[in-house]
């Protein structure tokens, strides 16, 4: 990321890339740092409301003071929290997880699943092999609705799951 002329940051092409695939009325974004993409979600209208969850104290900080510099406190809430444990189940359809290992994902998932957290879209972009991320949507009930690559230190996955009943239409013939 880089400074913007508005005073806040400039999204690198891995987090514009999972802009792009996020448009909801309230969206979550787990482990969001310096809030950068919640911020700008909200900015360019797509989503009205946003949660911000960091479980480290110094991102968590970081994010709330981001948002309080942009003035937007009534439409992003910063939690502290592990992965989906803030949420509460059905508060927000749309969640994104950026920047951690594909396993990490996983387990934030899971555990979310096992709360009843099931968000209708989720936005992920591990920083290694999505392998653990696929298979556990095609078994949580999840469909591949859209994989982008997006370029960086390395090129990133980054994969648009929606809930949906039967089998993945993407993974026919696999």
């Amino acid at each position: 990321m880089t400074a913007s002329g508005r005073g806040g940051p400039v999204l690198d092409d891995r987090l514009e890339t999972v802009l792009s695939l996020i448009r909801a009325e309230s969206h979550a974004d787990i482990g969001s740092d310096h809030a950068a993409l919640p911020l700008e979600l909200v900015r360019r209208g797509h989503i009205e409301r946003g949660v911000i969850v960091e479980l480290n104290p110094g991102p968590l900080e970081n994010a709330r003071q981001a948002v309080a510099r942009a003035d937007l406190g009534d439409r992003l809430d910063v939690r502290s929290g592990d992965g989906l444990a803030p949420l509460a189940p059905g508060e927000v359809p749309s969640v994104s997880l950026t920047g951690m290992g594909a396993l990490t994902m996983r387990g934030i998932l899971e555990r979310g699943a096992a709360r009843r957290v099931h968000p209708d879209a989720l936005v992920v972009q591990p920083n290694d092999n999505p392998a653990p991320l696929r298979e556990w949507a095609l078994g949580a009930g999840y469909h591949l609705r859209a994989e982008r690559l997006a370029s960086g230190y390395w090129t990133y996955p980054v994969l648009r799951f929606e809930r949906a009943d039967g089998p993945d239409p993407a993974y026919d013939g696999l």
